[in-house]
């Protein structure tokens, strides 16, 4: 019977949790205009990050005194959250006449932030599903001490990613200029991994890796919304997370077959699939980069020109349609 309460206690937590950042994803793209949009979505997945790792830490302190005390603990914990919610989250928001059309990755508005998603959340879990076996094996440490090591490598993903996504609304860049950053970061990280040969330099990878990874999650979130319409904002938040989940579901199972071949491989998968992820961008003629990513959901027009041609008539009809 306690077990069976636990399994059904475990679900309910399971639903809840993969709710919550679609519906946190939602309501800021309700509520904030579009350039803002990458810096809120920074600072609730830095929230979740912060809960994520210290969370384990929390529980540990109680178990001791019992140990269903953890699970007292996080279900008294929910409540002050669902009261500050109730009474601070606004009720208002977009609404729609009918039943709302589905939307799914697929839809060419959200296939580009969804196949981001997909790849990015995959090359994590594999990162994760590993770094004990490359401390067992590759580093050739003892059992504790690998086991710290990979403890210690994870937190130091856990603490980047936290530093990362709170920076995002100091930097006041476009969502696809971070996807583009933040991904190049993260494939050099998961480059530093698959060589590292000390403990010191496989944690220092892995928080190169998580800190990319901080910029690139709600990045994709922040390009998905603003790729759609209002009435919309709560389908694409879904049809990310789900993007995600399958990622989330991906990497493990992928990550052990890898290790089984090479134990380079599942590095050099993760560092590829993120430089997929970060790919998709070339360089201006203003300086920087452009980002195809900026431009999700909106008409573009290519127009093949001279770069430096200076001011001659005939493009008079583009300059002004550019005005």
């Amino acid at each position: 019977m306690a077990l069976a309460a636990l399994i059904a206690a475990r679900f309910g937590m399971g639903l809840s949790y993969a709710a919550l950042p679609a519906a946190g994803a939602a309501a800021i793209a309700d509520r904030f205009a579009p350039e803002a949009r990458a810096g809120a979505m920074g600072r609730l997945a830095a929230s979740q990050s912060a809960g994520l790792l210290f969370g384990p830490a929390l529980v540990g302190l109680v178990a001791g005194a019992s140990p269903v005390a953890p699970l007292f603990l996080l279900a008294s914990a929910s409540l002050p959250a669902l009261l500050f919610l109730a009474l601070r989250m606004p009720a208002d928001g977009p609404t729609t006449s009918g039943r709302p059309e589905a939307l799914s990755p697929a839809d060419p508005r959200l296939l580009r932030p969804a196949l981001a998603a997909l790849a990015t959340v995959t090359a994590v879990a594999v990162a994760q599903i590993v770094v004990g076996f490359a401390a067992l094996d590759r580093l050739s440490l003892p059992w504790s001490e690998a086991t710290r090591t990979a403890a210690s490598s994870l937190f130091a993903v856990g603490i980047t990613l936290i530093f990362a996504q709170l920076a995002i609304s100091r930097l006041g860049w476009s969502p696809g200029r971070l996807i583009a950053v933040g991904g190049l970061i993260s494939v050099a990280g998961f480059v530093f991994a698959a060589f590292a040969g000390s403990p010191a330099a496989l944690i220092a990878a892995y928080a190169t890796a998580g800190f990319g990874a901080g910029w690139v999650f709600p990045s994709i979130s922040a390009a998905a919304a603003n790729a759609v319409e209002a009435e919309e904002q709560g389908r694409a938040a879904g049809s990310i997370s789900t993007a995600m989940g399958v990622g989330a579901m991906l990497g493990p199972m992928l990550g052990g077959v890898l290790y089984d071949l090479a134990d380079l491989l599942p590095f050099l998968t993760a560092a590829c699939a993120m430089a997929g992820v970060a790919g998709h961008g070339f360089a201006s003629i203003e300086g920087g980069t452009r980002n195809t990513g900026d431009w999700a959901g909106q008409p573009v027009l290519v127009g093949n020109t001279a770069a430096q041609g200076g001011f001659t008539g005939q493009y008079d009809g583009l300059q002004a349609l550019y005005d």
